[in-house]
């Protein structure tokens, strides 16, 4: 089995976490990639009284390595102050990388020791003020990040690029990251990998449990109106070519911003070169092609931003990219299965970190302004996230971390940001049936800040074809727990492509309490479940956008309209509706007969029907207005209705037999009229109730067809409404059509199924993967049961776990 964590970072507790020579070579250990994230609780704010007047700046460094810098003018400067500060960079040594005027940040380099105090200096000397100024990071850049520097600030001759090569590359005995005996030395050989194709699985559902457990595959079968939706993943890159990936990954929007944090689109810059990214890829969006594995939302689209450099570490100008990239490409939700670098707890009072911390967090706060749904990973440390107190894996870039780091306050990035949502992740208990049962994997870091549970305990995905023979790995960590959340998150977007960003993790948060009871609680006190359990089968079917039916009007003359609602009617008159919104048909009803139908032109269904002769009718009556949504599964709650009663004034009724008889002989039962005629191949109202007549005349009794509908008569030649027993089986005929009723039927608060002969289901029932129970009464069961002296477990969907 694979260390406890997937991440880059994945599971490597805190207090073992080495050098990178130690991480670089491990599948989920990697410094960079790991510490995966969590939910917004604490921010580091724009600016404190208590901080210096001229900012937070940090001290001048012991050395004259290139260094790279975060430069976050205060609240309020303009653009022109932005673009007159990157003007004084090359005055003080130094050279400017990216810049972001929208968030008033920037970064350079620069190899003078007192590089941040002397910008500072001009700064103020300038008139533009600054929040805050400091490295993002402690060891200098490598050697492919170096850039040309002002004269006087070149590096020594002694220091070459070539000898920077050695800073950071594993021991000699350790293999190289991204190197597939990497994975020999540090974590079992090809433990991560199976070695038959994927493709020769004998039953894939072994190794997608998750996206089993999440329903995934019947998600996916839900026909429901689905909006484009892009998913970034700030990783390690994202391998495209995978057979599993095919078509899902926008090679047009991807991006590389690990290097000095300046983003580049060269073709080979983004595509993962170690195997995280198109791991996590590959959970949220591999096809449904029956190979491999499922994805949770298989139509989304992959946004791949390479954030990890040649060590696998994520430093504040790459995460400032990434986020700032997918800000202004069309992205929605954005995947962050790592711990942002160098620092597991950024200080936003420390001079040293301050300034990366707020980069970062400006970055992200923009691109949650602009609507993004941000999901990270909560950690693989096995400990609580609330109150951290110790660090002992810092810095992850230096020979050696600092024990006993006190980080009371501190924040990790991006994972406690305000309005993160911080991932958990679950593990199958006692190996038993997936779904059943299933408790905090131990290697997750857990708290009261939790936001959502996922499973990230022995996850089978996509990995790089050119290290993983078979195309896939299994792999452990809350990076794994992440993306199965961003991909439901993404399926939710789909349906509601108009909520924004935190619109999207409330709602998953309210449909996630829907699962709460297959979590087990902690029996060591150690809370994770957050809202709860995600389902992706649920955002296909629940809360689902619902059509907007106007006022019910009508008219005697096709020129003034009034409100139907309570007149009293008589004659021929003209009745129309509209309804917008989430429409996809309606139709418009009289007195129980459809009168007009209609689709959406330009988004709205207008429904009009003249010449309505309401004299037909009798008594009291309604129009109604019966409208779609966008999905056509029975389960959904998508449709909808509106009616608008009124009274029929005089007048007879035509299909009312106010004068007659019943007549019969030996062959049945006729109605004669007071004319001497009598109905034929003809429904009537008489005294209030319906008969049909055959073609000679004769009333009906039993089943009848017609238009493609199914009837009932009973004995008395009355037509049935209602739940109606027939030879022992019950059956639900439409209380206004008595139309017979077939599939999923919602009464009161329960649900019944009908089968497509229209008898009331009971028993076990098999709707796509899922199995329902429904009791002797036809009630679809939820919660625990026991059946046949077998204890069964239903969520509140009535699937069983």
């Amino acid at each position: 089995m694979l260390p406890a964590d997937a991440d880059l970072h994945d599971a490597v507790p805190t207090e073992s976490r080495g050098t990178m020579r130690r991480t670089a070579a491990r599948i989920g250990v990697v410094a960079a990639l790991a510490l995966s994230m969590g939910v917004a609780t604490a921010v580091a704010p724009p600016a404190r009284a208590d901080e210096p007047a001229d900012g937070l700046i940090s001290s001048p460094r012991a050395n004259d390595d290139e260094m790279n810098y975060a430069i976050n003018l205060a609240p309020g400067a303009s653009a022109s102050d932005l673009e007159r500060a990157i003007d004084l960079v090359p005055s003080v040594k130094g050279a400017a990388l990216a810049s972001y005027p929208e968030i008033g940040t920037f970064f350079a380099q620069s190899a003078t020791p007192s590089f941040a105090p002397d910008l500072a200096a001009a700064l103020k000397d300038a008139g533009i003020p600054v929040h805050s100024i400091g490295p993002t990071r402690t060891e200098g850049v490598l050697y492919y990040e170096r850039v040309t520097l002002p004269t006087g600030a070149e590096a020594p001759a002694d220091e070459a690029p070539v000898a920077e090569e050695n800073i950071d590359t594993p021991a000699a005995d350790t293999p190289a990251a991204g190197d597939p005996a990497a994975d020999d030395a540090q974590s079992g050989g090809l433990a991560a990998t199976r070695d038959e194709s994927a493709s020769d699985a004998a039953d894939e559902k072994i190794f997608n449990w998750g996206a089993e457990t999440m329903h995934a595959r019947e998600a996916g079968a839900v026909s429901v109106e689905r909006a484009p939706v892009t998913v970034a993943v700030v990783d390690s890159g994202v391998e495209d070519t995978h057979p599993d990936l095919a078509g899902r990954v926008d090679t047009e929007r991807s991006v590389k911003c690990s290097v000095n944090g300046v983003a580049t689109q060269d073709f080979y810059g983004w595509r993962d070169e170690f195997y995280h990214g198109t791991h996590v890829a590959g959970i949220i969006a591999a096809n449904h092609n029956d190979i491999g594995i499922d994805g949770i939302a298989p139509e989304a689209t992959i946004v791949a931003i390479q954030a990890t450099n040649d060590n696998r570490l994520i430093y504040p100008e790459y995460v400032t990219c990434a986020f700032m990239w997918a800000a202004s490409h069309g992205v929605d939700i954005v995947n962050n299965s790592y711990s942002m670098d160098p620092w597991v707890y950024w200080s936003p009072t420390d001079p040293e970190q301050a300034a990366g911390l707020e980069a970062a967090t400006r970055s992200i706060k923009y691109a949650q302004g602009k609507g993004l749904a941000v999901i990270a990973a909560a950690g693989n440390e096995g400990v609580s996230i609330d109150t951290p107190t110790i660090d002992n894996g810092s810095p992850t870039d230096a020979p050696a971390p600092t024990k006993g780091r006190n980080v009371e306050g501190g924040i990790r990035v991006p994972s406690m940001l305000d309005g993160v949502a911080q991932v958990s992740a679950v593990a199958q208990a006692y190996n038993v049936k997936p779904g059943l049962s299933l408790a905090r994997a131990d290697f997750s870091n857990y708290g009261t800040t939790i936001d959502f549970a996922a499973p990230g305990d022995q996850i089978y995905s996509t990995a790089p074809l050119l290290f993983y023979v078979s195309g896939y790995a299994v792999a452990d960590g809350t990076s794994m727990a992440t993306p199965h959340v961003a991909g439901v998150a993404a399926l939710l977007q789909s349906v509601h492509p108009e909520y924004t960003g935190d619109q999207i993790i409330d709602l998953m948060k309210k449909q996630a309490a829907d699962h709460y009871g297959e979590l087990n609680a902690p029996w060591d006190g150690k809370e994770y479940r957050g809202a709860g359990l995600p389902d992706a089968l649920d955002a296909v079917l629940k809360d689902q956008p619902t059509p907007v039916i106007g006022q019910i009007e009508y008219s005697t003359d096709g020129a003034q309209w009034a409100p139907l609602d309570g007149q009293e009617l008589s004659g021929s008159l003209s009745v129309r509706a509209t309804v917008s919104g989430a429409v996809t048909s309606a139709r418009l009803l009289v007195g129980g007969q459809e009168v007009a139908t209609g689709t959406p032109a330009g988004g709205v269904v207008t429904l009009q029907a003249d010449g309505v002769d309401v004299s037909s009718l009798s008594g009291a009556q309604s129009v109604t207005v019966e409208a779609s949504g966008r999905n056509s599964d029975p389960r959904a709650d998508d449709d909808a209705s509106a009616s608008a009663p009124f009274t029929v004034a005089g007048g007879d009724d035509p299909n009312e037999a106010v004068v007659g008889e019943w007549t019969s002989d030996a062959t049945g039962w006729w109605w004669r009229k007071a004319d001497g005629t009598y109905p034929v191949s003809e429904a009537l109202r008489i005294n209030g109730k319906v008969y049909r007549f055959d073609e000679r005349g004769y009333m009906v009794t039993g089943w009848a067809s017609q238009g493609g509908q199914w009837f009932y008569y009973g004995t008395s030649g009355a037509q049935a409404s209602g739940w109606a027993n027939v030879g022992g089986t019950w059956y639900y005929l439409d209380p206004v059509t008595g139309a017979m009723r077939t599939g999923w039927l919602k009464e009161g608060s329960a649900w019944y199924y009908l089968q497509p002969s229209g008898a009331m289901a009971t028993g076990w029932l098999k709707e796509g993967a899922s199995w329902y129970y429904l009791d002797e009464t036809g009630v679809m069961v939820t919660g625990d049961r026991v059946i046949d002296g077998v204890a069964y477990s239903f969520d509140s969907s009535g699937r069983m776990r």
